[in-house]
């Protein structure tokens, strides 16, 4: 039986990872915004349309990104080897069982001790 080693390369991002992400690029758009309003308040001419265009269409554009999830990493899992793996475990007898259910209770009991 031979070894495998698990990939991940091709699992998906992690909630937290996710959120990250979508708060950074939210705030950088709501940061461009910021300064397309200081802008239209700085700049005359017909560059105030640009930078009026900007402060109002960014904000729509942020929310649709931020709530956009990642689709590049999803799909079907990769692994190294084709052939499935194979774990085994060494079979427990009867008074293994036992054991462990007396050290069990042994530590209940000392728990429960505890906070008498």
């Amino acid at each position: 039986m031979g070894d495998r080693v698990a990939t991940i390369t091709s699992m998906a991002d992690s909630m937290h990872e996710e959120r990250e992400s979508r708060l950074r690029q939210y705030a950088i758009t709501m940061l461009i915004r910021t300064l397309c309003v200081v802008g239209m308040v700085v700049v005359r001419g017909p560059m105030i349309w640009a930078f009026a265009a900007g402060a109002i269409v960014l904000p729509w554009i942020a929310v649709v990104f931020a709530n956009h999830l990642r689709q590049r990493r999803r799909g079907k899992l990769t692994s190294p080897e084709e052939r499935p793996l194979v774990v085994t475990r060494p079979g427990v007898n009867e008074q293994a069982w036992r054991d462990a259910a007396q050290s069990q209770q042994q530590q209940r009991q000392e728990h429960n001790d505890e906070f008498r």
